[in-house]
Protein backbone atom coordinates (compact mmCIF):
# COMPACT_ATOMS: atom_id res chain seq x y z
CA UNK A 1 0.00 0.00 0.00
CA UNK A 2 2.79 2.44 1.20
CA UNK A 3 4.46 2.00 -2.56
CA UNK A 4 1.35 1.89 -3.96
CA UNK A 5 0.91 5.94 -2.58
CA UNK A 6 4.89 6.53 -3.07
CA UNK A 7 4.15 5.66 -7.08
CA UNK A 8 0.89 8.08 -6.86
CA UNK A 9 2.43 11.35 -5.10
CA UNK A 10 5.25 10.99 -7.58
CA UNK A 11 2.48 10.96 -10.48
CA UNK A 12 1.28 14.34 -9.38
CA UNK A 13 4.57 16.09 -8.09
CA UNK A 14 5.15 16.78 -11.93
CA UNK A 15 1.35 18.36 -12.72
CA UNK A 16 1.45 20.47 -9.05
CA UNK A 17 4.88 21.36 -10.05
CA UNK A 18 3.04 23.04 -13.24
CA UNK A 19 0.26 24.50 -11.87
CA UNK A 20 -0.47 28.44 -11.94
CA UNK A 21 -0.74 29.59 -8.23
CA UNK A 22 -2.83 32.75 -7.43
CA UNK A 23 -2.48 34.55 -3.98
CA UNK A 24 -4.00 37.40 -2.32
CA UNK A 25 -1.70 39.53 -0.12
CA UNK A 26 -3.05 41.54 2.40
CA UNK A 27 -1.64 45.08 3.78
CA UNK A 28 -1.47 45.52 6.36
CA UNK A 29 -1.85 42.23 7.86
CA UNK A 30 -3.64 43.42 10.93
CA UNK A 31 -6.64 44.97 10.50
CA UNK A 32 -9.41 47.15 12.87
CA UNK A 33 -13.23 48.34 12.42
CA UNK A 34 -12.48 52.18 10.42
CA UNK A 35 -9.40 50.58 8.87
CA UNK A 36 -8.62 50.39 5.21
CA UNK A 37 -6.86 47.34 3.91
CA UNK A 38 -5.46 46.42 0.57
CA UNK A 39 -5.36 43.01 -1.19
CA UNK A 40 -3.11 42.11 -3.86
CA UNK A 41 -4.09 39.48 -6.21
CA UNK A 42 -0.77 37.96 -7.59
CA UNK A 43 0.09 35.04 -10.02
CA UNK A 44 3.13 32.99 -9.35
CA UNK A 45 3.42 30.63 -13.06
CA UNK A 46 6.52 28.25 -13.99
CA UNK A 47 5.10 27.90 -17.50
CA UNK A 48 3.87 31.24 -19.64
CA UNK A 49 0.64 32.23 -18.98
CA UNK A 50 -0.92 35.21 -21.48
CA UNK A 51 -5.08 35.41 -20.22
CA UNK A 52 -6.40 35.76 -16.79
CA UNK A 53 -9.60 35.85 -15.67
CA UNK A 54 -12.01 35.01 -12.51
CA UNK A 55 -14.67 36.96 -10.14
CA UNK A 56 -12.77 38.38 -6.71
CA UNK A 57 -15.37 37.44 -3.46
CA UNK A 58 -16.24 39.64 -0.17
CA UNK A 59 -18.06 39.84 2.60
CA UNK A 60 -20.62 42.34 3.81
CA UNK A 61 -18.36 43.52 6.41
CA UNK A 62 -15.54 44.86 3.83
CA UNK A 63 -16.78 47.77 1.53
CA UNK A 64 -14.75 48.07 -1.43
CA UNK A 65 -13.04 51.87 -1.70
CA UNK A 66 -10.91 51.32 -5.12
CA UNK A 67 -9.44 49.41 -7.66
CA UNK A 68 -5.65 49.79 -8.59
CA UNK A 69 -3.85 48.22 -11.70
CA UNK A 70 -0.85 49.88 -11.54
CA UNK A 71 2.19 48.37 -12.02
CA UNK A 72 -0.01 45.08 -13.21
CA UNK A 73 1.31 42.69 -15.54
CA UNK A 74 -1.49 42.36 -17.34
CA UNK A 75 -1.61 45.08 -20.29
CA UNK A 76 -5.04 44.43 -22.69
CA UNK A 77 -8.00 44.45 -20.07
CA UNK A 78 -10.90 42.62 -21.57
CA UNK A 79 -12.74 43.34 -18.55
CA UNK A 80 -11.02 46.06 -15.88
CA UNK A 81 -11.96 44.98 -12.67
CA UNK A 82 -14.30 48.19 -10.98
CA UNK A 83 -16.73 48.74 -8.72
CA UNK A 84 -20.28 49.96 -8.62
CA UNK A 85 -20.31 51.27 -4.85
CA UNK A 86 -23.66 53.48 -5.25
CA UNK A 87 -25.89 50.07 -6.44
CA UNK A 88 -24.40 47.71 -3.15
CA UNK A 89 -25.16 50.42 -1.02
CA UNK A 90 -28.88 50.57 -2.28
CA UNK A 91 -29.28 47.02 -2.54
CA UNK A 92 -26.85 46.17 0.59
CA UNK A 93 -25.24 43.62 -1.92
CA UNK A 94 -21.15 42.99 -1.87
CA UNK A 95 -21.21 42.15 -5.75
CA UNK A 96 -18.33 40.09 -6.94
CA UNK A 97 -15.36 42.01 -8.59
CA UNK A 98 -14.64 40.33 -12.52
CA UNK A 99 -12.09 40.64 -14.02
CA UNK A 100 -10.35 39.63 -17.65
CA UNK A 101 -7.09 40.42 -18.92
CA UNK A 102 -4.22 39.39 -21.51
CA UNK A 103 -0.45 39.64 -21.25
CA UNK A 104 0.82 40.01 -24.85
CA UNK A 105 3.86 36.92 -24.59
CA UNK A 106 2.59 35.72 -21.65
CA UNK A 107 3.92 35.54 -17.58
CA UNK A 108 5.90 33.01 -16.28
CA UNK A 109 7.81 33.97 -12.66
CA UNK A 110 7.07 34.97 -9.23
CA UNK A 111 4.19 36.97 -7.63
CA UNK A 112 3.33 38.61 -11.03
CA UNK A 113 0.79 41.56 -9.83
CA UNK A 114 -2.81 41.28 -11.63
CA UNK A 115 -4.56 44.21 -9.28
CA UNK A 116 -5.12 45.53 -6.20
CA UNK A 117 -8.50 46.66 -4.16
CA UNK A 118 -8.47 48.48 -0.92
CA UNK A 119 -11.49 47.70 1.70
CA UNK A 120 -12.43 49.59 4.36
CA UNK A 121 -13.59 47.53 7.68
CA UNK A 122 -17.06 48.20 8.73
CA UNK A 123 -17.41 45.40 11.23
CA UNK A 124 -15.35 43.03 13.88
CA UNK A 125 -15.07 39.44 13.05
CA UNK A 126 -13.93 36.88 10.62
CA UNK A 127 -13.35 37.38 7.01
CA UNK A 128 -12.51 35.50 3.58
CA UNK A 129 -11.49 36.59 0.53
CA UNK A 130 -11.33 34.31 -2.26
CA UNK A 131 -11.34 33.94 -6.04
CA UNK A 132 -13.84 31.93 -8.23
CA UNK A 133 -14.57 31.13 -11.88
CA UNK A 134 -10.61 31.20 -12.46
CA UNK A 135 -9.29 30.98 -15.78
CA UNK A 136 -5.86 31.05 -16.69
CA UNK A 137 -4.21 30.62 -20.35
CA UNK A 138 -1.33 29.23 -21.37
CA UNK A 139 0.77 31.22 -24.14
CA UNK A 140 0.82 28.73 -26.53
CA UNK A 141 -1.36 29.91 -29.16
CA UNK A 142 -4.21 27.08 -28.32
CA UNK A 143 -5.92 28.43 -25.84
CA UNK A 144 -5.15 25.70 -23.59
CA UNK A 145 -6.48 26.33 -20.10
CA UNK A 146 -3.54 25.83 -17.19
CA UNK A 147 -4.36 24.47 -14.03
CA UNK A 148 -4.45 26.37 -11.05
CA UNK A 149 -4.31 26.81 -7.56
CA UNK A 150 -6.20 29.36 -5.75
CA UNK A 151 -5.04 29.82 -2.12
CA UNK A 152 -8.13 32.38 -0.71
CA UNK A 153 -7.61 34.67 2.25
CA UNK A 154 -8.83 35.00 5.88
CA UNK A 155 -8.74 37.89 8.17
CA UNK A 156 -9.82 38.99 12.00
CA UNK A 157 -11.44 42.57 11.88
CA UNK A 158 -10.15 43.65 15.27
CA UNK A 159 -12.74 45.52 17.54
CA UNK A 160 -10.31 48.66 17.10
CA UNK A 161 -8.92 50.62 14.36
CA UNK A 162 -4.77 49.91 14.02
CA UNK A 163 -3.54 52.30 11.26
CA UNK A 164 -4.48 50.32 8.47
CA UNK A 165 -3.64 50.99 4.29
CA UNK A 166 -2.30 54.86 2.88
CA UNK A 167 -2.26 55.01 -0.51
CA UNK A 168 1.75 56.36 -1.49
CA UNK A 169 1.41 59.72 -3.42
CA UNK A 170 1.33 59.43 -7.80
CA UNK A 171 2.96 62.15 -9.37
CA UNK A 172 3.62 60.39 -12.97
CA UNK A 173 1.05 60.42 -15.17
CA UNK A 174 -0.15 57.47 -17.59
CA UNK A 175 2.47 56.04 -19.92
CA UNK A 176 2.86 56.99 -23.37
CA UNK A 177 0.62 55.22 -26.09
CA UNK A 178 0.14 54.59 -29.71
CA UNK A 179 -3.42 54.86 -31.47
CA UNK A 180 -4.30 52.48 -34.37
CA UNK A 181 -6.93 52.73 -37.01
CA UNK A 182 -9.04 49.74 -37.24
CA UNK A 183 -12.50 49.02 -39.84
CA UNK A 184 -13.95 45.43 -39.39
CA UNK A 185 -17.70 44.07 -40.60
CA UNK A 186 -18.09 42.80 -37.22
CA UNK A 187 -17.60 45.81 -35.55
CA UNK A 188 -19.63 49.00 -35.42
CA UNK A 189 -21.00 47.56 -39.08
CA UNK A 190 -17.90 48.39 -40.76
CA UNK A 191 -17.20 51.72 -39.42
CA UNK A 192 -14.05 52.97 -38.65
CA UNK A 193 -12.88 52.51 -34.92
CA UNK A 194 -9.42 53.62 -32.90
CA UNK A 195 -7.63 51.16 -30.25
CA UNK A 196 -5.94 52.56 -27.79
CA UNK A 197 -4.78 51.66 -24.46
CA UNK A 198 -2.13 51.90 -21.81
CA UNK A 199 -0.71 51.22 -18.29
CA UNK A 200 -0.16 53.67 -15.51
CA UNK A 201 2.69 52.43 -13.04
CA UNK A 202 1.71 54.43 -9.76
CA UNK A 203 -1.87 54.20 -8.65
CA UNK A 204 -3.44 53.18 -11.91
CA UNK A 205 -5.87 53.82 -14.54
CA UNK A 206 -8.94 55.58 -14.44
CA UNK A 207 -10.46 56.28 -17.61
CA UNK A 208 -9.93 57.50 -21.15
CA UNK A 209 -11.60 60.93 -23.01
CA UNK A 210 -11.78 61.21 -26.32
CA UNK A 211 -12.66 64.76 -28.22
CA UNK A 212 -13.01 65.14 -31.89
CA UNK A 213 -11.70 68.97 -33.05
CA UNK A 214 -11.52 69.50 -36.67
CA UNK A 215 -11.32 73.63 -36.62
CA UNK A 216 -8.19 74.86 -34.59
CA UNK A 217 -9.79 77.23 -33.05
CA UNK A 218 -12.74 75.57 -31.19
CA UNK A 219 -11.64 74.13 -28.06
CA UNK A 220 -11.86 70.23 -27.67
CA UNK A 221 -15.19 68.56 -26.04
CA UNK A 222 -14.53 65.60 -24.18
CA UNK A 223 -16.34 62.86 -23.64
CA UNK A 224 -15.80 59.36 -21.79
CA UNK A 225 -15.02 56.40 -24.05
CA UNK A 226 -13.50 52.89 -23.99
CA UNK A 227 -11.22 51.53 -26.43
CA UNK A 228 -12.26 50.38 -29.40
CA UNK A 229 -14.10 53.84 -29.93
CA UNK A 230 -15.97 54.07 -32.75
CA UNK A 231 -15.23 57.76 -34.47
CA UNK A 232 -17.77 60.43 -35.20
CA UNK A 233 -16.20 62.13 -38.30
CA UNK A 234 -16.05 59.05 -40.85
CA UNK A 235 -14.68 61.40 -43.38
CA UNK A 236 -10.94 61.25 -40.78
CA UNK A 237 -11.09 65.39 -41.84
CA UNK A 238 -10.90 65.52 -37.53
CA UNK A 239 -7.80 64.94 -35.31
CA UNK A 240 -8.77 62.50 -32.34
CA UNK A 241 -7.50 63.47 -28.77
CA UNK A 242 -6.98 60.63 -26.50
CA UNK A 243 -6.75 61.29 -22.71
CA UNK A 244 -5.78 58.45 -19.97
CA UNK A 245 -6.39 59.67 -16.32
CA UNK A 246 -5.11 58.16 -13.75
CA UNK A 247 -6.44 57.70 -10.31
CA UNK A 248 -4.60 60.59 -8.71
CA UNK A 249 -5.80 62.34 -11.47
CA UNK A 250 -2.58 62.88 -14.27
CA UNK A 251 -3.42 62.92 -17.04
CA UNK A 252 -1.66 61.65 -20.55
CA UNK A 253 -2.77 63.40 -23.92
CA UNK A 254 -2.13 61.62 -27.38
CA UNK A 255 -3.43 62.43 -30.77
CA UNK A 256 -4.45 60.11 -34.04
CA UNK A 257 -4.05 62.90 -37.01
CA UNK A 258 -6.36 63.42 -39.42
CA UNK A 259 -5.86 61.31 -42.77
CA UNK A 260 -7.75 63.95 -45.16
CA UNK A 261 -8.25 67.65 -45.21
CA UNK A 262 -11.36 67.96 -46.88
CA UNK A 263 -14.43 65.72 -47.45
CA UNK A 264 -15.21 64.60 -50.98
CA UNK A 265 -18.28 66.70 -51.21
CA UNK A 266 -15.92 69.75 -49.94
CA UNK A 267 -13.61 68.95 -52.73
CA UNK A 268 -15.83 69.19 -55.48
CA UNK A 269 -17.61 72.43 -53.92
CA UNK A 270 -13.50 73.39 -53.34
CA UNK A 271 -13.12 72.25 -57.45
CA UNK A 272 -16.05 74.34 -58.52
CA UNK A 273 -14.99 77.43 -56.61
CA UNK A 274 -11.87 77.67 -58.43
CA UNK A 275 -13.79 77.02 -61.84
CA UNK A 276 -15.99 79.90 -60.57
CA UNK A 277 -13.12 82.26 -60.20
CA UNK A 278 -11.00 81.42 -62.97
CA UNK A 279 -14.15 81.85 -65.15
CA UNK A 280 -14.55 85.47 -63.27
CA UNK A 281 -10.88 86.43 -63.72
CA UNK A 282 -11.22 85.43 -67.34
CA UNK A 283 -14.19 87.24 -67.63
CA UNK A 284 -12.67 90.49 -65.57
CA UNK A 285 -9.49 90.06 -67.84
CA UNK A 286 -11.77 90.00 -71.36
CA UNK A 287 -13.93 93.07 -70.34
CA UNK A 288 -10.35 95.21 -69.06
CA UNK A 289 -9.20 94.35 -72.83
CA UNK A 290 -12.20 95.21 -74.74
CA UNK A 291 -12.34 98.57 -72.82
CA UNK A 292 -8.60 99.65 -73.72
CA UNK A 293 -9.68 99.41 -77.37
Amino acid sequence: MKKYLTLLVAFFIPFLASAATLTLSPDPSTVGVGDTVQITISISSDTPVNTFAGSLNYPKNLSPVSVSDGSSIISIWFMRPSLDIARDKLLGTSSPIVFSGFTPGGFSGRNGKLFSIVFKAMSAGPVEISLTDVAILLNDGAGTKEATVVHPLSLVIAQKATGGFTEPTDAFPPEPFNVFLGEDTQLFNGEKYLVFTTVDKGLGMDFYEVAEKRFPLVPPVWQKADSPYRIQNQYLTSDVYIKAVDRAGNERVMVFHRSHLLRPYEWVIFGMLIVALCILYMYMRGRGRFSLR
